[in-house]
């Protein structure tokens, strides 16, 4: 089992036990994660957590477009990459 077993605040063992434990609700974790004993035993997935570090580091939520536009809905804020690079010149102001 990972460490975090082992710490005080952790819901990780309530997820391993399969019971709340005052503090954790573990209903919709279960719910999608029936066993989560066997989810940690998998270890870490090393693409994935090269993308949320790569996400992390531009301050942008990771997903697929469906989502950003999702979350660019709720919040009215343009969150999805935009193209790299100077912006074009105006070529109506362009003498």
């Amino acid at each position: 089992m990972p460490e975090a077993v082992g710490w005080r605040w952790a819901s990780t063992r309530a997820l391993i036990d399969g019971a709340d434990d005052g503090i954790t609700d573990i209903a919709s974790v279960v719910q999608r994660v029936p066993r989560f004993a066997d989810l940690l035993a998998l270890g870490p997935h090393e693409d994935g957590f090269a993308r949320l570090r790569r996400a992390e580091t531009v301050g942008r939520p990771l997903g697929d477009p469906g989502f950003l536009a999702q979350i660019e809905a709720a919040t009215g804020r343009t969150l999805a990459a935009a193209k790299r690079g100077r912006k074009p010149k105006d070529e109506a102001r362009t003498p």
